[in-house]
Formats: C-alpha cells, structure tokens, sequence
C-alpha cells in the first residue's frame, strides 16, 4: 500500500541525516592524518629562539657546566697553540737573523772610542788589534764581576786572575799603552750594565763607538748599546779569534751559544735586565 505522508517525511528525514554525517567522518579522518603527520614534541616544552630547550612555564635549561668547560678547555688549548706556533715562527727567524749576523763580517770602521766587553780574553786580543791599526785611540775595559770559581780558587789560597787584569795584560802586551786604557765600572755582569755605565761616563756627547765582542754576541750588543747611548754612533766588531762556523749545527758549543743568545734577546726584548755594580 503506498506510503502515507508521514512515512514519506520520516524517510526524507534519514536520508538528509546520513547525507551530513558523510562529511563529518571525512572531515574528522584528515583531521587525524594531520594531527599525526605533525612532529612530536614533548608535552610542556617548547623550542627557545636561542636553541636551548625551554621547560615547562618558558624557563630556560642551560647548558651543562661540564659542556661549559670543555669547551673553555678546547678554546683556551686553541689560543695557546697559536700562540707557541707564533712564538717558534718568530724564535726561529730571530736566531737565523742571529746566525746570519755573527757569520757576515763587518768591516771595522774608525771610532772616537772603543770599548772591549768581559766574556773572552779573545775579544781582548781583537781590541788590541784595531788599537794598532788606528781604528780608535782609546779603549774602555769593564771592570766585571769576578768569577765564581775564581772566589772559590781563592778561597784555598790559589790567586786566579780577574778578568779586567788579565784584559789590560793582553792589551799591554800587543803593544797599547797603559795611557790609553780606561777601566771602568765595576762588579758589572751584565751587556746592559757594561752599556749603561759607560753611558753614565761618557754623558750626552755624540761621539762614535766601537763595541768589540764576539760574533754571536755582536747584534744584541749593538741593540742594547744603542738603546743606552742613543746620541752616540754605534759600531760593533765580531773577534775572528772566536770565529762563529758557518755550519754553526753541526758545532756543539756554536749551537749552544747561538741558542743561550736567542733567549737573552728575548729577555731583553720583553724588557729583562740584570744590573749591579755602578760606575766607579
């Protein structure tokens, strides 16, 4: 029997029902894809601008102090290797300029005075020389610290002579005359103590100076002399009677001189001094 209108309305009624729940499990399955598409991220935090993971409330968790001082280490190791590389680079070029220096001979030249530093009787020997060729007509002799083995000798009764007598002996015997020989100083154990007292002697006058040492001493000794006596003209002479070798790696004691020589102008450099003594 055909349907009655109540019937036709409730029929309707269901089908619209079932047409609208359609698109709301559609909606509610790509809702669920997105939702588990997403990236995961712990519940109650959320990523700081700086990097740092931020907790729960937006406070921030710093970093380990364990990660904090590895990384102080590791920056610190970093600079200090950098700077012993520098420091072996620049080391190196210096004793080469050292070398190169003690193994090039300088031709003396004339000077108002020459001055003959403590540290080899051969140096002596080489001032007496120039004195007869005319290259200064008067040399200064420091007056140096004795010896401690020479304090030690006398002490048991055995007279070692200081070095300042045995200098002017050398000089007196190659023919200088006593007359032109000025010591001076005295308990000096230092090129910059040598320096500085004949720089208290000789005062502001401009003269010409010749520093007669030995080779491998000669450029540190031209440096401090000048620093001592800017007004003066400084010249410096390399003994040949304690010839630095060419091959100066292959010479146990030319190596170990040419190295203690680095290390004082380092020291010198970085504004290290020894004194003692004074002008008398």
């Amino acid at each position: 029997m055909p349907d009655s209108a109540d019937d036709k309305r409730r029929k309707h009624s269901s089908r619209s029902n079932a047409v609208q729940k359609i698109p709301s499990a559609a909606a509610a399955s790509s809702a669920g894809r997105a939702v588990s598409s997403a990236p995961r991220q712990k519940q109650g935090t959320r990523p700081a601008a700086d990097g740092n993971t931020s907790g729960a409330g937006g406070r921030v968790r710093h970093i380990p102090r364990r990660q904090r001082t590895l990384h102080a280490v590791k920056t610190f190791l970093a600079v200090a290797g950098t700077a012993a590389i520098l420091l072996c680079v620049l080391g190196a070029g210096g004793l080469l300029w050292i070398a190169g220096n003690a193994t090039t001979e300088y031709p003396p030249r004339k000077a108002d005075v020459m001055v003959v530093l403590g540290g080899g009787l051969h140096r002596a020997m080489f001032a007496a020389d120039l004195y007869n060729r005319g290259y200064a007509p008067v040399v200064y002799v420091s007056r140096t610290r004795p010896r401690r083995e020479a304090g030690v000798m006398k002490q048991h009764g055995y007279r070692v002579p200081d070095e300042p007598e045995m200098y002017v002996r050398i000089l007196t015997d190659k023919g200088v005359p006593m007359r032109d020989i000025r010591m001076y100083g005295y308990d000096l154990i230092s090129t910059v103590g040598e320096a500085e007292a004949l720089a208290g002697i000789l005062g502001d006058r401009k003269l010409t100076v010749l520093v007669v040492t030995a080779p491998v001493h000669a450029p540190r000794a031209g440096m401090v002399f000048r620093h001592a006596l800017p007004r003066c003209s400084i010249l410096t002479a390399g003994s040949p009677y304690d010839p630095f070798p060419q091959r100066w790696w292959n010479d146990q004691d030319a190596a170990r001189n040419l190295l203690l020589e680095g290390i004082k102008t380092l020291f010198y450099l970085a504004g290290g001094a020894f004194r003692t003594g004074g002008l008398q």
